[in-house]
């Protein structure tokens, strides 16, 4: 059980990965009662602890913005941004067609897919939290120069 103490001590949130996590949980036999209460305790302080991704990493809020035709936002592997906002502005005489994709290598979902009318701004609405991760990133193209931003924080996993 010391071992064990010892090595929840010293991990940290970007230490542990999806494949520990899922292969975590074999059969654990404890050899006295003092281990028992230490396992209890343990576990009483991670069933208190928020799910993996709900805690934003002190100091690492963003915005990613372009004054092009797009720009892609993917976080680097094992990490997870979580989007709170974009917006798009229009600053020409014209509508110019824009496009917000969530992506994951083969496949596209839509998150805005609208012209933006000539010097206003569009705000896509987010209905629900927008999670990035390296395998489903965000995707913004735009048919002529547009302003595009995103803001975002990276989340603890």
């Amino acid at each position: 059980m010391g071992q064990l103490r010892t090595d929840l001590k010293e991990i940290t949130a970007n230490d542990v990965t999806t494949a520990q996590l899922n292969s975590a949980g074999g059969r654990i036999f404890l050899s006295s009662v003092y281990d028992l209460k230490d396992a209890a305790a343990i576990s009483d302080q991670v069933m208190r602890l928020r799910t993996f991704g709900a805690f934003p990493c002190p100091d690492t809020g963003a915005i990613a913005a372009d004054n092009d035709t797009g720009f892609t936002l993917r976080p680097d592997a094992g990490q997870i941004f979580l989007v709170s906002g974009i917006s798009i502005v229009n600053g020409t005489g014209a509508p110019v067609a824009s496009e917000v994709r969530l992506y994951d290598g083969s496949n596209i979902l839509y998150l805005f897919n609208a012209p933006v009318d000539a010097n206003s701004i569009s705000i896509p609405s987010l209905n629900a939290p927008l999670y990035l991760t390296n395998n489903l990133y965000l995707v913004v193209v735009n048919a002529s120069p547009l302003q595009t931003a995103v803001s975002y924080t990276q989340v603890v996993r």
